[in-house]
C-alpha cells in the first residue's frame, strides 16, 4: 500500500505499481496527507487493506503515515478504543502518535 502524495518528492504511485506488477504483487495507492486525512481517508484504507492479500508492506516518507495506519488497522480489527489504540503504539514507539494531525486522524477513526 502506497501512501505518498503526488507532490511529494521521491517514487510515485505509477511507478511503484509498475514495480508490483512486475513482481506479481497486488497494489493500493491511497495519498495521505496529515493534514486532510479524514473519515473517507480512513475507509479508503481499511478498504484498500481489506482487498490487499496479506502480508501487507505500507509506504510513505518518513513511516509516521505507514505506523498510523497499520495502527487504525490493527485497531479496527481489533474493535479498539481509540485510546488502546495510541497506548499501544506508544508501548511500540510509533512515531505517529507525536505527529498531532495523524494522532486525531488514527483516534477519530479507529
Amino acid at each position: 500500500m502506497y501512501l505518498r502524495t503526488a507532490a511529494e518528492a521521491g517514487a510515485h504511485a505509477d511507478g511503484r505499481k509498475a514495480e508490483a506488477a512486475e513482481a506479481g504483487l497486488a497494489f493500493a495507492a491511497v495519498p495521505i496527507s496529515p493534514a486532510t486525512a479524514d473519515a473517507s481517508t480512513a475507509k479508503a484504507v481499511i478498504d484498500a487493506l481489506t482487498d490487499l492479500p496479506s502480508p501487507v508492506l505500507i509506504e510513505c516518507a518518513s513511516a509516521m503515515r505507514a505506523g498510523a495506519v497499520a495502527s487504525l488497522w490493527m485497531g479496527h480489527q481489533s474493535n479498539m478504543a481509540a485510546d488502546a489504540v495510541v497506548a499501544d503504539a506508544k508501548e511500540r514507539q510509533l512515531g505517529w502518535v507525536n505527529v498531532p494531525p495523524l494522532k486525531a486522524w488514527v483516534t477519530k477513526n479507529v
